[in-house]
């Protein structure tokens, strides 16, 4: 994911904070498929990848907070694929200049990381 990229997807996750409608799969959706990947990378087998999300919704959970649900389309190689639920919470912590933190869980599998950290 390129550093513009991560840009724009915090200024997404700004205008859903700020409690403007933004369309989740022009918007977001794909964003994720790249943050789960930099995330869960090391945790799953090195033939899976993510393919989009399905059913997402999301929900307010502070002022800085954001909690998005729903599946997330899994794949192992061109072989094989399948939904597995899919979780993620997106906090923005610039203000005490800790980031933006992305947690992430789909399936059993979860980790966290700092947006920018994760593509520099």
């Amino acid at each position: 994911m390129r550093l513009a990229a991560v840009e724009k997807f915090i200024e997404h996750i700004e205008l859903l904070l700020n409690g403007t409608e933004v369309d989740l799969y022009d918007s977001i959706d794909s964003s994720f498929e790249y943050i789960a990947g930099a995330l869960l990378g090391k945790l799953r087998d090195n033939g899976i990848w993510y393919d989009g999300t399905g059913d997402l919704t999301f929900k307010k959970r502070k002022l800085n907070q954001l909690d998005f649900s729903g599946n997330m389309h899994v794949m192992n190689e061109q072989k094989e694929c399948w939904k597995e639920p899919f979780f993620a919470r997106v906090t923005d912590k610039r203000c005490t200049k800790q980031g933006v933190i992305v947690f992430v869980r789909i399936g059993e599998y979860e980790a966290e990381g700092e947006l920018i950290e994760l593509f520099t």
